[in-house]
């Protein structure tokens, strides 16, 4: 615009040129001030469409200055449009490419001959063609290197939260969020069946897949190795119709994930419209996405493997010490919020001492991990049993009241190997005590348990 402003001295003077000219500057710097200042992020969407409109007017009052259709300014139109395309929607493009082509029109209209003779309806074709053409392509090259950054930004926030435990849901949403998918779903495959770990779908979480024996997609996505798209699953006989009852799919897409050069699993998008195909942008995004995933679910896993083995015993398997001591806070937090009783119970291995100086430590070892695995099979699901030093174990047995527990202490108890006893102590969580003294009193039960003559349960006052 700096451009044409400056290229009016290059013509013939006309009766009011500098008025126009005037006004036409006027305008320029008003917008320009209005560009840089104007908080245009707190206004609607559609407010942006005065910068293209400004613009026009003043390419409208720069052609009526320099001799109308003669003055070559008509091409200026296509800045408006283009910046439009570059940094709106595609309404606002249309409104800014209507607004260029009665910019063009409007004078041949109203003013006519000489200005802006009839030939100009010519010119103003041309250009209204050229702006369709250049507008809506760049907006959708613009568009697609939108989304594909947008793209890697999500796969590179979910690279970053792989060891997250929800990395799996995770890597669904972000699939969903990508394509525009109604439901995606992670199918990995476990002793030769595909079943979803994680789904955006509560109704899959029983669906399995047979390779080999059913028809399904995911099936031939796994053994090629590539993506597989059916564009009316309902109809087609190579995917699972369960799938289709149970998403109400109409177009599915099954994209591979590959880990260390073999496929593992198969990220499902379910469309409940019909596609014909799926769009490139699309396909790159899930291709890309499905190569991090295979990454990104082994860094998950390994995340996981350490910190379970961080807070396991590696012997037996059950929780350990520093487990035990956070837990039992909580547990305590917990019941007063829920004014629920609670109680623990320390467990040590009569005689453990003797097996190992009579039969090896092995031997002992081995006693240890079966005592465990036999107590394990007794508690509850919400109970913790840990291992809390040496042959001593600790259960935690949280809306347990004194009967009760003294049952669960005495089935603990019970369950003990046949040619090993255990005593315990139990001790029911007052109130008014910490968890320090509630260890304090079930670990003073315990060694009277023990100096009472072993092998009973003591529960302590």
């Amino acid at each position: 615009m700096v451009v044409a402003l400056a290229a009016t001295v290059l013509q013939p003077a006309r009766s009011g040129e500098g008025a126009l000219v005037a006004i036409g500057a006027a305008l320029m710097a008003l917008l320009v001030v209005a560009v840089a200042v104007v908080p245009w992020e707190r206004l609607p969407d559609w407010a942006e469409a005065a910068v293209p409109a400004g613009y026009l007017l003043i390419v409208a009052i720069l052609r009526e200055a320099e001799g109308g259709g003669q003055s070559g300014f008509a091409a200026l139109v296509l800045l408006a449009v283009v910046w439009s395309a570059l940094y709106g929607g595609v309404r606002q493009l249309v409104v800014t490419m209507s607004l260029s082509i009665a910019t063009l029109v409007i004078p041949i209209l109203v003013l006519g001959d000489p200005y802006y003779p009839t030939t100009e309806w010519r010119r103003a074709l041309v250009l209204a063609m050229v702006a369709s053409v250049v507008g809506f392509t760049v907006h959708r090259l613009v568009a697609e290197v939108r989304d594909r950054v947008a793209a890697q930004h999500a796969i590179a926030q979910l690279a970053r939260d792989a060891s997250h435990d929800d990395a799996r849901d995770r890597l669904c949403r972000v699939a969903a969020e990508l394509s525009g998918a109604d439901v995606t779903a992670l199918l990995e495959l476990a002793e030769g069946k595909l079943q979803p770990t994680a789904s955006t779908d509560a109704q899959l979480s029983g669906f399995q897949l047979h390779p080999g024996l059913e028809p399904s997609g995911a099936a031939v996505a796994l053994a090629a190795g590539r993506s597989f798209f059916v564009a009316d699953a309902p109809r087609s006989e190579a995917i699972a119709q369960v799938l289709v009852r149970q998403t109400g799919a109409r177009s599915v897409l099954f994209e591979p994930v590959i880990r260390e050069g073999r496929v593992v699993g198969v990220l499902v998008l379910v469309w409940s419209t019909g596609r014909r195909r799926v769009p490139d942008r699309v396909q790159g995004a899930m291709a890309l996405l499905a190569a991090e995933a295979g990454a990104m679910l082994e860094r998950a896993d390994l995340h996981r493997r350490l910190l379970t083995r961080a807070a396991t015993d590696p012997l037996t398997g059950l929780a350990h010490r520093r487990v035990w001591d956070e837990q039992v806070p909580r547990a305590l937090a917990a019941a007063v919020q829920g004014d629920q009783p609670l109680a623990i119970a320390l467990l040590d291995l009569d005689h453990f001492k003797l097996v190992n100086d009579r039969h090896g430590h092995q031997a002992g070892d081995r006693l240890l991990k079966a005592a465990a695995s036999a107590w394990r099979d007794q508690i509850r699901s919400g109970d913790l049993l840990a291992r809390y030093g040496g042959e001593e174990f600790a259960v935690l047995l949280p809306g347990c009241s004194g009967q009760s527990a003294a049952r669960m202490a005495e089935r603990l108890r019970a369950a003990t190997l046949a040619g090993a006893t255990v005593s315990v102590g139990l001790a029911v969580w007052d109130p008014s005590e910490s968890a320090e003294q509630l260890v304090a009193r079930a670990d003073r039960a315990l060694y009277d348990a023990k100096r009472q003559g072993r092998d009973r349960v003591n529960v302590a006052g």
